[in-house]
């Protein structure tokens, strides 16, 4: 089951059976695809901001 967490302009973070991911997107498509380790969602989305951060600029 596939549920989205949080949406930003050019990334989504996504909550899996596997875990947490981070898809970064260009359009409508999806650029990368990062796993996150994360206790909870909160965590999720600490780590989420900083790759954002990271991997964006």
């Amino acid at each position: 089951m596939l549920r989205i967490i949080e949406k930003w302009m050019d990334a989504e973070l996504v909550y899996e059976q596997d875990g947490y991911f981070l898809r970064v997107l260009l359009g409508d498509q999806i650029k990368s695809v990062i796993k996150l380790k994360a206790e909870n969602d909160e965590d999720a989305r600490k780590k989420a901001r900083r790759a954002i951060y990271v991997f964006l600029n």
